[in-house]
């Protein structure tokens, strides 16, 4: 039999009384608890050492999701994209259409200017799906901007949505004229304002076949 060193197990002389093997089993039973304890702690020293030498460790799950994510969407087709040009001296009647026009099912480009010769040098160097076009501004007002948008080749058919905070029939009659497609009657009503983008989406994808 080896000895008692060499097997790991303290060997108990023979014959033993009771309280010896009780303080024997006490005593074995206390090493594989401190084992145990020290394999923890070691682990535990481990992985506080790692994440030290790299402190993003705790993130490299939320980038990969976030990258896997990314590249689901590169493999799917890109969807159309609508450019927009908001003519409107009010930047809050500007914000204003920006909103309504982010809650569009198509994604939106939008493009603003303060007055109409702003709109007529945009006008010239980007085409654009739509317009909104304020009637009163400074300098030209949005009759002869939409006039002399029209005489550009590339926007005879784009839709040009004329804004104006009163809409007389006569008003309607000049819009018409100078080549509006329709009108929007400020304050914009929410309701009124999907109906008539729905509409102009159509007419957009019509001209686009």
């Amino acid at each position: 039999m080896p000895p008692a060193d060499e097997a790991g197990t303290d060997l108990l002389e023979q014959p033993a009384d009771m309280e010896t093997v009780e303080s024997a089993v006490v005593e074995a039973l206390q090493e594989p608890a401190e084992e145990t304890l020290e394999l923890a702690f070691a682990t535990e020293v481990a992985t506080a050492t790692a994440e030290q030498d790299n402190p993003f460790s705790k993130y490299d799950a939320q980038i990969e999701a976030v990258r896997q994510q990314q590249a689901e969407q590169a493999e799917q087709p890109n969807q159309a994209c609508y450019s927009v040009l908001v003519v409107d001296d009010s930047h809050p009647m500007q914000q204003m259409l920006a909103k309504e026009l982010q809650q569009m099912d198509q994604p939106v480009e939008i493009d603003f200017a303060d007055d109409g010769e702003t709109a007529l040098e945009k006008a010239e160097r980007h085409q654009y799906d739509f317009i909104f076009l304020d009637i009163m501004m400074p300098g030209i007002d949005g009759f002869e901007t939409c006039t002399r948008l029209r005489q550009m080749p590339g926007l005879k058919k784009t839709p040009i949505i004329m804004l104006s905070s009163k809409t007389s029939p006569l008003d309607e009659v000049k819009g018409i004229m100078a080549g509006s497609s329709t009108y929007l009657t400020k304050p914009i009503d929410h309701v009124e304002f999907q109906k008539v983008i729905k509409r102009v989406s159509r007419w957009v994808s019509e001209f686009k076949k």
